[in-house]
Parts: C-alpha cells; sequence; structure tokens
C-alpha cells in the first residue's frame, strides 16, 4: 500500500463503496502483551532479528534499519532527511517518505535475496518500499506495488501535485483551503456536489492531502442542503467518526484505490458528497491544507457493486501508562468475494491484525498485520483468486496498545487523545448479510 505514512498503509486505509454499519465491538476486551514482531518497528529492533544502522549517504536524516532473516523492516525517518529500509534475506523492506517539514520523500529500498512477493495484473507485487523477490502464483498484494503499477511517486506533476484525469476518464475535485496553526488538530467538513452530468460508475479513486493530514473520509450527501463550497468546522458525521453512506477514505498523502476489473460504485448525476476532514500540525509552521480527490470510471460495460463491512469497537479503555487488547469477529455475507482488508489505531497502537476464524472457532491464517500505527499495511486482491470464506467461517480482528499517557486512553476520534480499532473490509458483490460483533 508504495510509501504510506498514515492511517490506511493507510486504510493508508483507502476505502470506497457503498453503505457502512459501525458496530461497537469488544469481545476481546482486557489486557495483555502483544507477541513481537519479526524485524523491527519504529527504528528499535526487535525479537526475531532486525538492526539499526547508523545515518549514511543514503540516510541523511535518519537511521537505515534491515529486517535480517526476518519479516519486513521499517525505516523511520529523522529530521528532514529520508531513509533507505533494506529487507536482507526477508521480506521486502517498508520506507515511508519523511513527514517532517521540507523532507523528502523516502527511496524505495530493495529487497533481500528470495523477499517476500505476491502476484499483481501481469506481474508481481510486493510489500511497500521493497523491489519484487520470485513471484508466486496466487495471493494479495500491497496497494503500490509494481504489480499494481502505482507507487506515491505516480501521477504527480513537475511540483507534485495530482494530475487530473482526462475529461472522458473522469474528473477532479479540490476542497477550499484552510489554515493550521502549531499543534492544531482540526475536522473540517466541505459540502461540494461532483461534476457528472448522468449516472457515473466509479472505479478508481485517487487522493493526495496536503501536509497535516491524518486522513480524510467522502460521504454521499443526497439530502444535504448546505451550499456546495461551503467549508464548516467539527467534521461531517454528527456522532464523530462513521456514517451510513461512506464512499472512499485516505490515511496517506497520496494514495489511491483501483477496484478490481468489473467492479465499481455507482454515483447519481451531480452526486452531493462531503469531505469529512481531519487534520493535525504536529510541527512549528503554519499549514495551509486541502484534499485533492481524482475519480476515474470504471472501464468495463457491465460491472458488479462493491460494498463494506467495517467495524468499530468501542470498548477500548488503557489504563494509565499500561497496555490493552481489543478485538471482535465478523461474519462476511455469504458467496462473496472480499478485494480489500485493512486496520486503523491511532499512536498508541502496536499491533493490528486480521485473522481468518475457522468454523470450529479456531484462529486459521492470517490475513492482515501490521505494528506501525502511521502506515498499517492493507492487502489487496486485485485480481482472482479473491479472498473467500467457506459457511461457518468468520474473520476475527484485534488491537493491541501501549499507553504513553498518566491518564485513560479511550475511544474517540482526536488522533492526540483518543484511539480507534477498526477492520476495514470491502467485497462484491454488494449485498446483506455481514456483520461484526
Amino acid at each position: 500500500m508504495s510509501d504510506r505514512n498514515r492511517f490506511v498503509d493507510g486504510v493508508a486505509l483507502t476505502i470506497a463503496a457503498g453503505a457502512l454499519g459501525l458496530v461497537g465491538c469488544g469481545s476481546d476486551s482486557g489486557q495483555g502483551t502483544p507477541a513481537p514482531n519479526n524485524g523491527s518497528f519504529a527504528g528499535t529492533a526487535s525479537v526475531g532479528g532486525g538492526t539499526t544502522a547508523p545515518p549514511s549517504s543514503t540516510s541523511p536524516g535518519g537511521p537505515v534499519t534491515s529486517g535480517v532473516g526476518g519479516n519486513a523492516a521499517t525505516a523511520p525517518t529523522s529530521g528532514t532527511g529520508s531513509a533507505v529500509g533494506v529487507g536482507s534475506g526477508g521480506a521486502a523492506a517498508v520506507t515511508p517518505p519523511s513527514s517532517s517539514a521540507g523532507g523528502s520523500s523516502g527511496v524505495i529500498g530493495p529487497s533481500g535475496a528470495g523477499g517476500v512477493a505476491a502476484p499483481g495484473a501481469g506481474g508481481a507485487t510486493t510489500a511497500v518500499g521493497g523491489a519484487a523477490g520470485a513471484p508466486t502464483t496466487g495471493g494479495p498484494g500491497q496497494i503500490g506495488g509494481p504489480g499494481d503499477n502505482w507507487n506515491v511517486m505516480s501521477n504527480l506533476d513537475a511540483n507534485g501535485l495530482l494530475i487530473a484525469p482526462a475529461a472522458a476518464a473522469g474528473f477532479q475535485v479540490q476542497t477550499t483551503n484552510f489554515d493550521l496553526e502549531p499543534g492544531q488538530e482540526v475536522f473540517k467538513c466541505f459540502h461540494t456536489a461532483f461534476p457528472n452530468d448522468g449516472e457515473f460508475d466509479v472505479g478508481h479513486w485517487e487522493s493526495q492531502m496536503s501536509a497535516g493530514s491524518h486522513h480524510f473520509i467522502l460521504y454521499t450527501a443526497d439530502t444535504d442542503t448546505t451550499a456546495s463550497g461551503t467549508l464548516a468546522a467539527n467534521g461531517c458525521a454528527a456522532g464523530g467518526f462513521g456514517g451510513s453512506t461512506w464512499l472512499y477514505t485516505a490515511g496517506s498523502p497520496h494514495w489511491h484505490l483501483p477496484y478490481p476489473d468489473g467492479v465499481a460504485v455507482p454515483l447519481v448525476s451531480h452526486q452531493k458528497v462531503q469531505f469529512d476532514m481531519h487534520y493535525i500540525n504536529t510541527g512549528t509552521d503554519l499549514i495551509h491544507a486541502h484534499v485533492t480527490l481524482n475519480v476515474e470510471k470504471v472501464k468495463a460495460t457491465e460491472f458488479q457493486k462493491a460494498a463494506p463491512l467495517i467495524s468499530f469497537n468501542t470498548q477500548i479503555n488503557i489504563p494509565p501508562n499500561g497496555m490493552q487488547t481489543v478485538g471482535g469477529d465478523c461474519t462476511p455475507p455469504p458467496g462473496v468475494n472480499f478485494f480489500l482488508m485493512g486496520t486503523h489505531t491511532h499512536r498508541r497502537g502496536i499491533d493490528a491484525s486480521i485473522t481468518r476464524k475457522l468454523a470450529s472457532g479456531q484462529l486459521g491464517e492470517q490475513l492482515v498485520h501490521t505494528t506501525n500505527w502511521d502506515a498499517p499495511a492493507a492487502m489487496l486482491w486485485e485480481t482472482p483468486p479473491y479472498l473467500t470464506f467457506a459457511a461457518g467461517e468468520k474473520f476475527h480482528y484485534s488491537c493491541s496498545y501501549q499507553n504513553d499517557r498518566s491518564s485513560v486512553t479511550t475511544v474517540g476520534s482526536s488522533a492526540a487523545n483518543n484511539e480507534m480499532c477498526m477492520a476495514i473490509t470491502y467485497f462484491f458483490p454488494a449485498t446483506s448479510g455481514g456483520s461484526c460483533n
């Protein structure tokens, strides 16, 4: 899900399409210490191998972190330079771009011999920031890998701005600009209508958020009476995070979601929408913020509609300077194909995963796993075979936290003061029957 440094390696979460149900879940609430991950996290070697090298000519502002014989290493950035992730004999490395003011983008790091790779359309897909290892014959890939034919530098002009699609292929929308003072956290709601005449069937979303972004969510707003072009405070969702008409979200500065061939989301003529934007300025300079969105039509003449199945855990109550793990189960609709899975936590999240739960009640294969809240892994099944579940199977999601505060941390929207635990998944064809508990 390429270099990513916010909410769905992202959900970088990127998400899209259909009705969204947010369900309070707490079947796994309680204390506990998550198992350590191989490789490294946040520049510190952990069990399973992982070494941190000092700054070098390839990493003028930050360390080079490598995973030796283990899982993907994460190369954090520091200051205004960029770091290089190197996976040595294990999985491909992850190299996020610098988030500091004036920092350069992270450099794509190579994988070691035998680096983990998964296929994309017509080629291999790898973990973010790494070159392909030996391709396999099936399975998921991460958005932005070579098989996806996209990375964080794709589709940008000489000034680093998102290039609009050709008129025949789609359109571009940009929100009104707003300013953030150093230390300021804001929620904004931009009301507008898309310029499409007649039904528009979306097959690809691509977005760019200016500095200070945490995430934004795009909602349909058919009954919105607020004038188009209005920028309102306090966000769009009356109850905080979530809504019933979720279309798309991004948690990385530059992000995209390609639907599989023959899958799309239909929009009505001049679709009314709301951009629910969350920004936080952790630097020392004033930020001029906005969101730019490309909306591109599906290429197929016939398509199946996509829909989400998304959980929202309300049982987060992390004790002062303590730990907690929460989670729950989601029951997929019968007979559907999942093509996207990811998780979302805030900065106290140290481990998040989605795992298949067998009909026997035992946990099976791990589908998604991340130890980086700021650039969480999200898996994309862009071509067959898609992810499916047998009768009686579910998927289990789990989030573990380490509280760095002297007060209790609870569920909420603020990236500075609250936490979240979400499983974010998308499937087709859209149908009813899925739920999370």
